[in-house]
C-alpha cells in the first residue's frame, strides 16, 4: 500500500478501530470456544493484527463498491467484499455467521 493507516481511515465515514479501546473480547472468546486452552501475548497480539488487517480489507472493497451505488456501504457490499477476499471455508463460515448475526438483529429490532 502506498499510504498509511491514518491516510486511508481519515477518508472513511467511521471511526478508526485503532481510536478505539481494546476491549480483550478475544480472550473471553477462546475461553468459550476451547475450555483450558490459552493464547500467549505474542499470539494474541498476531491475531489481533490479523483480524484488524482483515477489517480493513473488507472495509475498503465494501466502501469501493459502495462508491459506485451511493455513500452508504450496505450489508449487501459487505457481503460482496467477503465473497471477495475471502478463500474458501472461510468465505461460507463468515456469511453463515454475518447472516445469522442480521437476522437475530432484525428479531430483536
Amino acid at each position: 500500500m502506498g499510504f498509511s493507516r491514518q491516510e486511508y481511515w481519515s477518508g472513511l465515514p467511521f471511526p478508526s478501530p485503532w481510536n478505539l479501546p481494546d476491549p480483550g473480547i478475544e480472550p473471553r472468546v477462546l475461553r468459550q470456544m476451547h475450555t483450558g486452552l490459552s493464547l500467549s501475548h505474542d499470539s494474541m497480539n498476531i491475531l489481533d493484527s490479523f483480524v484488524k488487517d482483515m477489517f480493513e480489507r473488507i472495509a475498503k472493497e465494501a466502501r469501493r463498491l459502495a462508491c459506485y451505488k451511493c455513500c452508504t456501504i450496505t450489508h449487501e457490499d459487505i457481503e460482496i467484499a467477503v465473497r471477495l477476499l475471502l478463500p474458501g471455508e472461510l468465505r461460507k463460515y463468515a456469511i453463515t455467521a454475518a447472516t445469522k448475526s442480521l437476522i437475530r438483529y432484525h428479531t430483536c429490532r
